[in-house]
Formats: structure tokens, sequence, C-alpha cells
């Protein structure tokens, strides 16, 4: 007799084990634990650590980087970064099926320009990672949309469709049971949940008429049966009878889930591979609720991670149904996956999902699509693997992709050729081989016709060609530097749009200042503050835009940001008698400065070089510092000091604090700062610290990479610029496991003087 295999219940409530253990056969299956399991089945995700153990033949319930899909805010930004693969492309147009998301603090201040562009528009207050429709709240003036990181604000739906009177969303189940290549599947059955009191677009502060979550409405004493579900089969009928066209709709509803999960394909490979293990055998179930407004227009509102499996409504009002749908759902979703195969599964991934289409009961395969066109048409960075499944399963070949350059300018340092993407700020090197797939790519060749051509000139194989060719491409796409043929530049953010600068002046108590602005929604509310006559010798305030929220700044002053815009014109009020100013350059570098003997100094680069809190802390010596790009060439200055800063053009700094006082005193001629080196710390687990000289593109991109955020990403030729200073400053990675290690090595190789400030 063959031995049991063992499964292990992690954690999670009966109801929502039940239907799992019930599905494993008992001839193949017994109980057992944490530490003996062949198959893992667990509420939520486990530790990291659990992935990186995997052995093959285990099973586990989850894949690394469902986030993408699961936490609200990233569902929206994988939504997006998708569609702006997409831009220009047919498949475009297929993408707009989700709601506008604004994602807390960074995007308080794009919510505030659409708020203003549409004063009537609704928004709703969503926590990003609570479930069961906790904390969710109209929110009725987006001014006071809270800068805090747990939240994000939604567009409202505001024509929803609705069933006997009552707003409602459907839910559907899809299934993803491979990675590369990717397959997902959706079940056939689902049901629609109904909110509890009837819709009425003039009482929106009654949550049981427009929110459908049924732990919510559970809650409605006032109505007989609160939580009302309806299977997909009552309501597909009901939609006829109506005179609508069910089958466009559900056709709609599937496209639009398969390109939700072919949009998070990239962070689920990426994640996986940084776990580790043997995750051959990890699937993941996901729960999404679809709302369908008066149009019969499906939107995406989320994607769950661990649907419920309890019932969640009586009997008689769609419980049975409920129940019926669950169970089978879940037990063909077992016998799909092969849990009740009698024999290990093949490790050959077209046999895997041969094996799947003939156990797949009510699951229907959704990714690749049956269709050659809508395969990968929305599918710019599809990768080898996916195409040989496309081409095994169905049985047709499908045109290799063609691409174009993105809006990425080419920049050569030190005979090597580098890619600048000026949308992101990114910079990519590339490598002799890379310059030869770029060049063919863009020169308008498929991957396949790259691939050849490479082979040819080089000798080289030319399947590892092939993969390479296909993997750089979806790489690139992945990241913004190519783009499918044919498409057009994709719309930049909102964060970049801004009206012309203006000047008001305001006054009070006799005090008045020149307020400036380039946000339309920041004059709006400037209106709060009484107006002036214009006085030349006024000083001046600028409100602006900052990573999260607006910044106030004053000349010879610190700038206060993460303001919220109801919060500029009460600070603007508090800080009118003050000086005001501007740094007046608009490329900004962050760093730490420590000072050396001899008029020098170093530069740490900032929070994005790994390890740098801790060393800047540490250092003696050192402060906070900016880099700022002037017309010709850069300028350094510690960035506690408030600046007025000129173009000098020798990389000296302006300031520094005074030892015996404190204070920060200007710089002036011979007192002046030289930039003698930069350094990127670069922490490891182990291993003495050491100094390597960076190249050309590894400075270039290095710096580009600690930009101040807040601030328009550089120009092509702003990075030319940062490029040719660069070249007179000595640039170093250090490298280091210990802190003690790496401040030795500073003071030993720099003469860094202590300051006192």
């Amino acid at each position: 007799m063959t031995e049991k295999r063992r499964y292990w219940l992690a954690n999670g409530t009966a109801g929502q084990n039940a239907f799992f253990e019930a599905a494993l056969d008992p001839l193949l299956w017994e109980k057992g634990d944490g530490k003996d399991w062949d198959v893992c089945w667990r509420v939520g995700m486990p530790k990291p650590g659990l992935f990186k153990r995997l052995r093959p033949g285990q099973f586990v319930n989850h894949l690394p980087g469902n986030a993408a899909l699961t936490v609200k805010s990233r569902l929206y930004e994988t939504l997006a970064a998708h569609r702006d693969r997409l831009a220009g492309a047919p498949a475009e147009r297929r993408m707009g099926f989700f709601p506008t998301v604004y994602d807390m603090p960074g995007e308080h201040v794009a919510l505030q320009s659409a708020a203003m562009a549409d004063p009537d528009a609704l928004w709703m207050l969503k926590p990003k990672r609570l479930s069961r429709g906790r904390g969710i709240e109209l929110l009725r003036d987006p001014g006071l949309a809270p800068l805090d990181d747990a939240f994000m604000v939604q567009s409202y739906l505001d024509r929803p469709h609705l069933f006997s009177g009552h707003k409602y969303v459907m839910r559907r189940y899809v299934a993803i049971t491979s990675v590369e290549p990717l397959r997902a599947y959706l079940f056939a059955e689902g049901f629609i949940k109904l909110a509890s009191e009837p819709y009425d677009d003039h009482a929106l502060d009654n949550p049981f008429a427009y929110l459908t979550n049924p732990d919510i409405n559970a809650r409605n004493d006032t109505v007989e049966t609160p939580v009302v579900f309806v299977s997909l089969e009552k309501y597909r009928a009901w939609l006829r009878d109506g005179g609508h066209d069910d089958a466009r709709l559900f056709g709609e509803v599937e496209d639009m889930l398969a390109l939700s999960v072919i949009a998070a394909r990239e962070d689920l490979r990426r994640r996986g591979r940084l776990a580790g293990g043997d995750l051959s055998n990890c699937f993941e179930l996901l729960g999404l609720d679809c709302m369908v407004d008066a149009d019969l227009k499906p939107w995406l509102l989320e994607c769950n991670l661990s649907p419920s499996l309890d019932i969640c409504a009586e009997g008689t009002v769609g419980g049975d149904d409920e129940a019926r749908a669950k169970e089978k759902m879940v037990r063909e979703l077992v016998g799909m996956v092969g849990l009740n195969a009698p024999a290990p599964l093949p490790s050959d991934p077209t046999e895997r999902a041969r094996g799947e289409l003939e156990r797949a009961g009510g699951w229907s395969m959704i990714v690749p699509s049956p269709d050659p066109a809508s395969a990968f048409e929305a599918f710019p960075n599809a990768r080898l693997a996916d195409y040989e499944q496309f081409k095994a399963l169905k049985g047709v070949v499908a045109e290799p992709p063609a691409y174009q350059s993105a809006d990425v300018s080419e920049i050569v340092v030190d005979d090597q050729i580098a890619l600048y993407r000026e949308t992101g700020g990114e910079v990519a090197a590339l490598n002799e081989t890379a310059s030869l797939i770029w060049l063919r790519l863009t020169g308008g060749a498929t991957a396949d016709e790259a691939a050849h051509e490479i082979a040819a000139a080089t000798g080289a194989d030319l399947q590892t060609v092939r993969a390479d060719v296909w993997d750089t491409a979806a790489d690139w796409v992945r990241d913004g530097f190519l783009k499918p043929a044919a498409a057009k530049p994709a719309c930049q953010n909102v964060l970049r749009t801004a009206c012309a600068a203006q000047d008001v002046f305001v006054g009070i108590a006799g005090a008045v200042a020149r307020i400036r602005f380039d946000r339309p929604e920041a004059g709006d509310a400037l209106r709060a503050l009484p107006p002036a006559e214009p006085l030349g010798s006024a000083p001046t305030i600028d409100v602006s835009a900052d990573a999260c929220g607006y910044l106030i700044r004053e000349d010879d002053r610190p700038g206060r940001g993460g303001l919220r815009l109801a919060e500029v014109a009460p600070e603007i009020q508090s800080r009118l008698l003050k000086r005001a100013g501007d740094l007046g350059e608009s490329l900004l570098l962050r760093g730490a400065l420590a000072r050396l003997d001899g008029n020098e100094a170093i530069l740490l680069l900032s929070r994005k070089a790994g390890g740098w809190d801790e060393l800047a802390h540490a250092l003696p010596g050192t402060l906070g510092g900016v880099v700022v790009l002037g017309e010709s060439a850069g300028v350094v200055a510690p960035e506690a000091w408030p600046l007025r800063v000129a173009a000098d053009g020798d990389g000296r700094i302006f300031a520094w604090p005074d030892g015996a006082t404190g204070r920060m005193i200007p710089c002036v001629g011979g007192a002046a700062r030289r930039v003698r080196s930069i350094i990127q710390p670069h922490k490891l687990k182990s291993g003495r610290a050491s100094f390597n000289a960076l190249s050309g593109v590894e400075a270039l991109s290095a710096c580009a990479a600690n930009l101040i955020e807040g601030t328009a990403p550089p120009g092509a030729g702003d990075l030319s610029r940062l490029s040719e200073w660069l070249r007179g400053v000595e640039t170093l990675r250090l490298t280091f496991s210990t802190v003690e290690e790496a401040t030795s090595a500073l003071s030993e190789t720099f003469a860094i003087t202590e300051v006192d400030a």
C-alpha cells in the first residue's frame, strides 16, 4: 500500500478549512502538522522562510508576490503600470476597467488636482491593508485626505447597476497555477452580493446602501435578511429577462480578470525568484469583486487573498447556492492542481498544463487566452515560456512580439551605452550583448528575428540567444525602456502637470507677502487668505508639490513639506512675517556631507544606497547635504543651511556649521570647500570594508537614484551635465558588513574633521 501524503491546515477557521479538507482523497491523504507535510493550506501569506525551504513535491496555496493584486493600493499601481506599457497599442482600450486610486501620502497633490477638475466627484477613503469592508468611508472633502501611508483614496463609481433597487458586486474566483509560463483559470460559478438597503444617491451616509460587503451588512439589524447572495446562474437569467446581453458582460469580466493576472506576472516572477525553494507546486486562489455600472460595464474593485469560504448568507437568500458553489470550487481546484493525482505530477510545463485542463471541471483557462491575437496583444512583456506554452496548447503560432523605443534617451559614457528614462529617472547600463539586442529590437526586428541575427553574427547557440533576447526584451518593457511597436508615448503623470507660475499678494495684520504657486488647487486654497495690494518689498512664500503633499518654502528658512491641501492656508498665515526664498535650481542630489581637512569634503550617497542611514549617523561630522546642478556645473551645500545658491561651477560648499555655536555660517572665498569624493555605501552580510571605483555609468546611475523626490525628473540634458560634473570627482563604492569597519576605513582613507553641530 502506498504511503499516504500529509496535509497541514496551518491556520484559519473550521469553515475556511472544511471544504479543502473534504476535497482531499482520504485514500491518499492524512492529517499532518507544521513539521511533516506535503501540502500546506493557509489563510493569509506564510513567512518567506516557508517558500525558501520548499522541496520538490510540496504544495502551498500561495505565490510570493501576490500583494501586487491583493493589496488595494498595489492593485491599482499594477494595473496602471500595465496600462502604461500598452499605451498606444490596440489592447490599451481594454484596460479601462479600474477606478482611479490616489495613494496617500505621495499622491495627495494629484488628488487635489483631480478634485478641482471635477468638483462634484465623490471619493472613497480606504485602508490599504484591511479586509471585509473595515474602515471604508465616503470622503466628501478630498483636501482632508490623511497624509498617512495606511490609506488610499478611490474615485467613487456613482452610477451602479441595481438588482431589485440594491447596489451589488459580482464575486468571481481565479486560480493561478503557474507563473512562468503564466497560467490562470476562472471558475464558472460565483454570485452577486447585495447591499442590505435600497440604493439612494442622496443618502450616501448610509453604509448599508452603498457598501456591499457581507460583514458590514450583517450589522444592519433594521432588515430581516441583511446578507443576500444571488447565484450567477440566476443573475444571468435575470439580466436576459431584462433584455441585457449577459454574454457580452461576462466576456468583458473574463477579459478584465485575465488582464489583471497578466499585469501582475512580473511581480509574481520577481518575488518568486527572490523567495528561493521549489515553487513549481505553488498556486493561488483569488476572490475578485467587480462592480457593474448603469451601462453594464464591469469595474474591478478589489482582489482578495484567501477569499472567505465561510457561508455568509442564510439558505433561503442565497446561502444554499453559496455553499454549493464554494464547495465545488475548492473541490475542483484541488483536483485541477493535481493534489488527488495518484502519481507525481510531470515537471514539463506543457504536460503539467494539459493535466490541469483534463482535471479542470468548472475551471476554464483564461491565461493564455484561446484567441492568438488576444493572448499576446495584451501581454507586451510575454516571455519565451509563455510563447512556447501557447504554441503547444493551442496548436497555432502567434506572431512574435515587435518593439520600439519608449521615451528614453541614449547616453554614451566612457564608450558604454546607457539608457535614461526621463519619466522615471532610471538609468540602465548596457553591456555588449544587451547593446546588440537593443539595436536589433529598436531597429524593427521581432524577438525571434533579433535572436537569429545575433546568433548568426556571434556564432552563439541560437536557443540560448533566443531565451536571452526574449527575457531582455520583457525586462525592458516592464521597466519602461521598450513598448509595443506602433505605440504612442504614455500620458504624463498628473504630478508633472502644473499651471504657469502665478503670484498673489495676501496680508494679515499689516504684514504683506507675495505667494507664488504653480498648482491650480493651491491657488483655490489661497482664497481663504485676505488679499492685499502688491508691495515690491514683500517677502515671497513658495507653494509647490512635494513627494508627500505640499511644500511651503521661505527665504533663509527651511521649508515645511508633507502638508495636506487644507493645511496650506493656515501654514502661510503662521509664516506671513518671515522672510522667504528658494534654492533657485531644480536638480537636487541628496547625500550626507563629511568635512575634511584642506577645504575638502566627501559626499555619502543617500538612503537608496544600502546601509547609508547607519553609516551617516555613525560617521563623525556628517550633515545632510544636496548637490545643486546649475546651468553649467554642480554646487554642493549642506541641506540644513537655508541656501541662496548661484551656479559657481567648482563644487564648492557654501555653508558649514560654526564649531563653537553650531550656527550655520556662509562660506565665501577661501573658506569654500571642494567635494573630493562621492561614496556609495553598500552593506553586505559578510566581508571586510573595501573601496572600489565606480564606472562612469555606475556613478551616473547611483546619483540619478538619489535625486530628491518631489522635483520633476531631470531631462537627458541634466543627466549629461551631471555626467560631466562627475568626471572631476572621485566616485567609489564602499562595501562593508559592520558600521565600525566602514567608519574606520573612511577615517583611514579620508581625514574627516569632527563637527560640533
